[in-house]
């Protein structure tokens, strides 16, 4: 059974959105993990923030 242009999309698009979400997943544990071992690291991130946007 041929496949038609609309559901090759529809596949596609689904296909693309669970890899985004694998992606999104695995920066997110990433994250945690490295906040988990390094917490000031969150604090000097934040002042470089925050210095940013003080500058003029």
């Amino acid at each position: 059974m041929k496949k038609t242009f609309i559901e090759k999309v529809a596949i596609g698009i689904i296909i693309f959105v669970l890899i985004m979400i694998l992606v999104m997943f695995s920066a997110y544990v990433f994250i945690g993990i490295n906040l988990f071992n390094n917490p000031e690291s969150v604090g000097s991130w934040f002042s470089r923030l925050i210095s940013g946007f003080n500058t003029k």
